[in-house]
């Protein structure tokens, strides 16, 4: 309702669609969707590529693709599916799209473009980083393997801050306590009852905080 272009990105089809005609009712700017797989590398290159066409500025960024599995599932390229969708991808897709951020920060007053990533309490479970293992995949477990992603989210974030605050981005991560959205639909059995116990927010009240 701001009237900022919009660039959303999911991977089903006929999801992008549906959410497409909820943004487009309140929307007065431009709306863009693309689709792509962030737990694949070249999904997502060609997903920076896809964006980098549609717009040559990015004032915010918002990594926020996140979930579980109830099983150790490696992807085609040899990356354990949980570790890259909640990490790897936002980490590639950052990183392809520093000319389009730098370039709104250039034009724009310090301060006002960032790079926002959800991340989770569940940082503080992550076990001690295993250099020789970096996605665990010889010791998997589902949680253990997903609090250890957000923990990256968070030092990535801390290190892109550094690295980016000569050129006026700001680099956030957040987490937004218990959101009650599907968000369970692939987790083992004991973490879907256990986030099925806990009191939580719609995703509607959780994004307000991210706009803010």
């Amino acid at each position: 309702a701001k009237g900022w272009h919009i660039i959303a990105h999911g991977r089903d089809a006929g999801r992008l669609a549906a959410a497409e005609a909820d943004i487009r009712a309140t929307a007065t700017g431009p709306v863009d969707m693309v689709q792509g797989d962030l737990s694949l590398l070249s999904d997502t290159e060609r997903l920076a590529g896809d964006i980098a066409t549609l717009t040559d500025a990015i004032h915010v960024l918002i990594n926020n693709a996140g979930g579980t599995r109830a099983e150790r599932i490696i992807t085609p390229e040899g990356n354990e599916a949980t570790f890259a969708g909640n990490h790897l991808g936002h980490f590639l897709l950052t990183k392809r799209l520093l000319p389009q951020l730098k370039a709104a920060a250039a034009a724009s007053s310090q301060g006002t473009v960032r790079v926002l990533s959800t991340s989770s309490s569940g940082h503080s479970s992550s076990p001690v980083i295993d250099w020789d293992d970096l996605q665990q995949t010889r010791d998997w477990v589902s949680g253990k393997s997903y609090c250890l992603a957000k923990l990256c989210n968070i030092l990535f974030t801390r290190e892109l801050q550094r690295r980016l605050e000569a050129d006026g981005i700001i680099a956030i991560a957040m987490q937004p306590g218990v959101v009650l959205s599907n968000f369970a639909s692939h987790c083992t059995p004991e973490m879907k009852a256990y986030m099925l116990s806990l009191d939580g927010d719609t995703p509607d009240i959780t994004a307000q905080s991210m706009v803010w």
